[in-house]
């Protein structure tokens, strides 16, 4: 009984940790002068407000150790039903993701790079993202 309620315990902190460290680096580049000097629309939602900051920060760490909890137990979900079912998801999942890319022409990364070193090099760095953001849930990277 105590070892499943440890168990609980420590899924718990693991999940808060993740949505803590999540919500810290969204906050942290929210709140950048400078980001927010470059880029208006995109930096600027944390309002100025002491209360409305704490519970902005409280909400961003429960979003993202919910997204968490949800993805992984998605991926236990699916190994229950056999091994090969989460690389399947984790896969296609990345296939439609790198596809929308492609048709949306937002494939290739920001990087000055020409050829086929940009589309390796851009393919590396969206599937990098891509498993950041469903596996820490960094606002920024969405």
């Amino acid at each position: 009984e105590n070892v499943k309620l440890m168990a609980y315990l420590s899924l718990l902190v693991s999940l808060l940790t993740t949505g803590f460290i999540s919500a810290t680096i969204s906050y942290d580049f929210d709140t950048d002068p400078q980001k927010r000097a470059f880029n208006p629309e995109f930096y600027g939602y944390v309002p100025d407000d002491g209360r409305k900051r704490a519970f902005l920060f409280a909400t961003m760490i429960l979003l993202s150790a919910t997204q968490v909890l949800i993805k992984a137990t998605l991926i236990v979900v699916l190994a229950s039903i056999g091994s090969r079912f989460p690389v399947y998801y984790i896969l296609g999942d990345m296939a439609f993701y790198l596809l929308y890319k492609i048709v949306r022409k937002d494939f290739t990364y920001w990087l000055p790079l020409e050829g086929v070193v940009s589309l390796v090099i851009s393919g590396i760095v969206r599937v990098m993202i891509k498993f950041i953001v469903d596996f820490a849930a960094i606002m920024h990277f969405r």
